[in-house]
This record gives structure tokens, C-alpha cells and sequence, in this order.
């Protein structure tokens, strides 16, 4: 047995990945199509020539050694969540690297291994979330390596809540092929034995920075998730006269134009509500957003998976995501597909274009619960109260079979909240 690296790893978002050296720090983590398809979730190995693992801490240093054997070892008494996975190593540098970190663990031979992933302790690292300082983390973690013919991945012992929960995830996310990797901008080695990723996250970041001039042929559905957005910059860009584009013949109070670029969209369906919200104090709006973005994330029926609990607690404060809720496909992957989302692409742009025009718009029918949920995430956590609050409404209503009686229970919301004290 040789240990290849023993020592402590710092990490953020919780992810660590076994991978070439020489790739970009960062290239696997944030991808959960490796975990895709697999029945365990904390040590994915979807992504060719790597292992990517799942630690319990979200951020700060975690215990890490990694062993490479001549045959399989026994599994020692002392881990509390064990897996197995098959990777096949084409490079001779290796590295344990996290989000900003890269440990080398020097050479391991080209060939096919089994990849074995211990893990003592993640729920206490989940809850602890970040040590403070002086303070060390709870939970451990062994990677063991050893020859092997390739076979399917496997749990040995699965103890913990976040295992659990992280074996979920991967039954709901679809696995990766060449053709997704190519797509996300990986391409084939120089020496033809394997795929490259990107040299940096914005090449897997498919959210454009601006709508394209001319509409697109083939609408995809990063254009139709971000529609409100594409809205509010077509009427606040260059537009005459953006305010009365905006609000129509009611201007609005000095506290809603300050939010108007987050919340336009709202006008649509409630205007009076939109106006209602500028009334509120910053603990009732934030509070109503958290309850607006729960209540989709649990429709959508991933509010109890790890990933959708630590993006909860962003909404809650106010912040930055993880970078997994950037990335619109690997967002949306998340949640359980919903019957339906290819025809709401067309009547997202079909609605698009009547606001811009000026037509009737056409009937109400409700977006995909995933995409609203995915939606209130990625914009509820706008670190402004007030936006983030009408964004979660706007999409809490536009993903509800009857918005008037999702209005009224917006409202009943609302007073509760203000009763407990603004």
C-alpha cells in the first residue's frame, strides 16, 4: 500500500475531485453529471479519467487521505458512509484538488481502478457548515484506489442523512455523455486517450452575459428561464420612454423605482401586490421570498436535497450560490423532470412577445414547477430584499394553475409574517 496524500484539503461548496494535474482547479466540481445515473452520490465518476467526492463541510479544511493498493482492501469499521466507483486514470499527475485548492498526490499508473470513497462524520460537517476559527471539522475522508476491471458503482454502507440525500440526487440527475461534455466545451486530448475540460468555468457558464440582437431560430430553455430578465432589459435599455413602458399609467412610489429593474415582471400579474411589497419591512420581504422559493423547491420535490437546503440558506441571507445554480442545465437537473416544459418554451416567447408589442397577452398557463423553482433560487438570493422577495412571488404565481388564488394566498402570507412583528 502507498499513501499517495494524507492531510488536510480546503474546501468550499463542499466538493473535492481526484483529476489530472494539469487541469483547470475547479473543472469537476461543479459538475453533477458525474454523479449521474449512479447509484451513490458522494463519489461520481461520470466524467472520464476523474472522481469527484461529496464532503459533509461546506466550506473550510476536512481530513483527507488517499491510498493506492495492489488489490482491494478490507473496509475498516470506523467509516460510517463507504462506495465504490470505477475510474479509468490516463494521466501519470494526479492531484486531490477543491474549489480553489490542488494537493498533488504525485504519479499513479494509467489503467483501470476501482475508487472506493470512506466518510466518517458528514452530517455533524453539514450541520457545522463552517468552522470557526481554531475550530476543526467533524467529518473525515479516505479515498482508496486499487486495479480493477471497470464494473457499475456500488454502496457498501450508507449511514448518514447527507449520503442519503446525495444518493438521491444522483438517481434524479441524468448521466453525462460525450456529447454534454463537448457541449460544455471539454474536447479530446491531444494524445487521443481522453477528454480535456475547459480552461475555465465561463466556458460552462450557458447563460449568455446579453440577449443576442436578433432573435434566435431554435428558442432553448435558458432563454425562456431567464424571459423575465430578457424583459426588463428591453424595456430599460434605450427605450423612449422606459418608465411608462414599465408601469403603464401608474408611476411608481420612489421605493419601487429604486427595485425596478428586479421586479417588472410582477406588473403582469398583480400590480396592487407589486406596490403592497414596497411597504414591507426588509424581514417581512426576505422572509416572504424564503417562503415563496421553499414552497416551489418542495413542489418540484427537491426541497429536502442538500444541494436545494444550502441554496435555501443563501435566499435566506442574501448571497452568492454555489456555482452548480449558474450553470442553467446542471440547475435544472436538480429536480425532477416535469411533463410539459418544451411547450412552455414556445408560450414563454409567444408571452414575451406580446408584452413587447403591446398585444393581449394569451391565457395563463402555468410554468413547469422545476423551472419556477430553479428560477426562484437563482434570483430570490439577490442580496436586495425587495427584489428578491418580488422575484420569488413572480415566480410562485407564474408556476401556479390559478394565479388569483395564489395572489390571495401571497397575501394571507403576508399578513402572517407582519403579524409576528416587522
Amino acid at each position: 500500500m502507498e499513501v499517495l496524500f494524507d492531510g488536510g484539503v480546503h474546501v468550499h461548496y463542499g466538493f473535492l475531485a481526484l483529476e489530472p494535474a494539469d487541469w483547470a482547479v475547479g473543472s469537476l466540481g461543479f459538475m453533477l453529471e458525474s454523479i449521474g445515473g449512479q447509484a451513490n452520490g458522494i463519489c461520481g465518476a461520470g466524467v472520464p479519467h476523474a472522481v469527484r467526492m461529496q464532503t459533509g463541510l461546506h466550506t473550510g479544511e476536512v481530513p483527507v487521505r488517499v491510498e493506492r493498493h495492489d488489490e482491494r482492501p478490507g473496509v475498516a469499521d470506523e467509516w460510517e458512509d463507504v462506495v465504490e466507483v470505477s475510474v479509468t486514470l490516463t494521466a501519470d499527475e494526479y492531484a486531490v484538488k477543491a474549489f480553489d485548492t490542488s494537493e498533488p498526490v504525485g504519479t499513479i499508473p494509467a489503467g483501470d481502478y476501482r475508487a472506493r470513497w470512506c466518510a466518517a462524520g458528514m452530517d455533524a460537517g453539514h450541520e457545522l457548515d463552517t468552522p470557526a476559527p481554531g475550530e476543526s471539522a467533524p467529518d473525515r475522508y479516505l479515498l482508496q484506489l486499487w486495479p480493477q476491471d471497470p464494473a457499475s458503482d456500488e454502496v457498501l454502507r450508507q449511514t448518514s442523512e447527507q449520503a442519503a440525500s446525495w444518493h438521491g440526487v444522483a438517481a434524479q440527475t441524468p448521466a453525462v455523455d460525450v456529447a454534454q461534455l463537448r457541449a460544455a466545451g471539454w474536447s479530446e486530448s491531444d494524445d487521443g486517450t481522453g477528454f480535456v475540460p475547459p480552461d475555465s468555468e465561463s466556458s460552462w457558464q450557458v447563460i449568455p452575459d446579453e440577449w443576442p440582437d436578433e432573435e434566435p431560430d431554435d428558442v432553448d430553455m435558458v432563454a425562456a428561464a431567464d424571459l423575465s430578465w430578457t424583459l426588463t432589459e428591453v424595456l430599460t435599455d434605450d427605450d423612449p420612454a422606459p418608465e411608462h413602458a414599465m408601469w403603464g399609467d401608474r408611476p411608481p412610489n420612489d421605493r419601487l423605482r429604486e427595485w425596478a429593474q428586479g421586479c417588472v415582471e410582477l406588473t403582469f400579474y398583480d400590480r396592487d401586490l407589486l406596490d403592497e411589497l414596497t411597504g414591507l419591512s426588509p424581514r417581512v420581504l426576505r422572509a416572504l421570498a424564503v417562503r415563496a422559493t421553499r414552497t416551489l423547491a418542495e413542489r418540484a420535490g427537491g426541497a429536502d436535497l442538500p444541494v436545494v437546503v444550502d441554496a435555501l440558506d443563501v435566499v435566506a441571507r442574501g448571497g452568492t450560490l454555489p456555482p452548480v445554480w449558474h450553470d442553467w442545465d446542471t440547475a435544472h437537473a436538480i429536480f425532477p423532470a416535469q411533463e410539459g416544459a418544451d411547450d412552455e418554451v414556445a408560450l414563454g416567447v409567444e408571452l414575451f412577445d406580446s408584452m413587447r408589442s403591446g398585444d393581449d397577452a394569451p391565457p395563463h398557463i402555468p410554468l413547469s414547477v422545476d423551472i419556477a423553482a430553479v428560477e426562484a433560487i437563482r434570483r430570490a438570493a439577490d442580496p436586495h430584499d425587495g427584489r428578491a422577495a418580488a422575484h420569488a412571488v413572480s415566480a410562485l404565481i407564474g408556476a401556479s394553475e390559478d394565479p388569483d388564488l395564489a395572489m390571495a394566498e401571497i397575501r394571507t402570507t403576508i399578513a402572517t409574517l407582519r403579524a409576528t412583528g416587522d
